[in-house]
């Protein structure tokens, strides 16, 4: 009898494929699976988080075809959760949130790192006068795709990282609404470069799209996200921030192929080598002296003698602390 082939769904974030981003990482991973696994691949794309209804993932699990469910994004808990309860034989995975069920494994990475390093960069940067576009505000923004917990958590690293290099810089944040308005998101940081901001860190998926635009076009300076965005305006965007999602998702498909899936909450950071604040790409000039600082608070976030806030109260804390 003919082994049946394995197969994977994948439930995308809001905005679906193309977005450079979130979205793009995870599908790498599928993709690397197909490559090097042969497994099969079926794929739902959500156009807005409101396309997510229970029936998307319940009718994928009632087919008892799937391997292993992924869901891309936070937003999807309530629903994957509550199918997982209904389908306890099937295997599902959660990028960005936790779960009690025993049959996904959801995956959290603590991204307050890499914002924490972007924050160090950016009032470096802001203070590089050497580079084209560089004013004297020691201003710099950042720019959210919704305002979330797992989103506003940048803002609050950013800041502190920011303020450990300089306590006068001025950060700016703006939330997009979504992370498909790539119109909005350029709007956004065009006012914050009409504030005085000559850095955005943008945190906004697809919508992000349109922040590097608006920073090429004003030739100031970005940091991307999600994915290494930094050949998207090589000479504005700094360095790109993101987590090895690709390779996590590969090894939960991996992992259920062998049928050794595990389900259970996991948590990476730079200390798994999981993150990465890359300057691959870029040619921007940045000072020795950004570049030893990136190095240096990377290796006391691993060594656990920093730590990345995740509120608005840890980052009072942080910044009484600094003083």
């Amino acid at each position: 009898m003919t082994q049946p082939e394995a197969k994977v769904l994948l439930i995308t974030g809001e905005g679906g494929l193309g977005d450079r981003s979130f979205n793009d990482a995870g599908f790498a991973g599928v993709r690397r699976a197909l490559k090097e696994l042969g497994v099969g691949i079926d794929l739902v794309e959500l156009n807005e988080i409101g396309d997510l209804t229970e029936d998307t993932y319940t009718s994928a699990a009632a087919m008892k075809k799937y391997t292993l469910i992924i869901g891309l994004g936070f937003y999807q808990d309530k629903i994957l959760n509550s199918t997982a309860r209904k389908f306890p034989d099937q295997n599902f995975m959660l990028i960005d949130a936790a779960s009690t069920e025993p049959n996904v494994k959801g995956v959290l990475f603590r991204e307050e790192e890499n914002a924490f390093l972007a924050g160090i960069l950016a009032a470096h940067v802001t203070q590089q006068p050497s580079l084209k576009g560089i004013n004297k505000d020691k201003t710099i923004g950042i720019i959210l795709g919704m305002d979330a917990p797992h989103l506003t958590r940048y803002a609050f690293s950013y800041e502190a990282g920011a303020k450990t290099v300089a306590n006068d810089v001025n950060v700016l944040v703006d939330i997009v609404g979504n992370f498909l308005d790539r119109d909005r998101g350029k709007q956004i940081a065009l006012s914050q470069i009409n504030k005085g901001a000559d850095i955005i860190y943008q945190v906004a998926g697809g919508a992000g799209l349109g922040i590097l635009d608006a920073v090429g076009k004003k030739e100031i300076y970005a940091i991307g996200e999600g994915l290494n965005q930094n050949h998207l305006h090589p000479k504005f965007i700094v360095a790109s921030t993101y987590k090895h999602m690709d390779l996590a998702v590969f090894e939960a498909i991996k992992s259920a192929m062998k049928g050794e899936f595990v389900g259970g909450n996991y948590s990476y950071g730079f200390k798994e080598g999981s993150l990465e604040v890359s300057l691959e790409g870029s040619e921007v000039s940045l000072s020795d002296e950004a570049k030893r600082a990136l190095l240096t608070y990377k290796q006391r976030l691993i060594e656990g003698r920093t730590k990345a806030p995740l509120t608005r109260a840890n980052l009072h804390e942080y910044l009484k602390i600094l003083g």
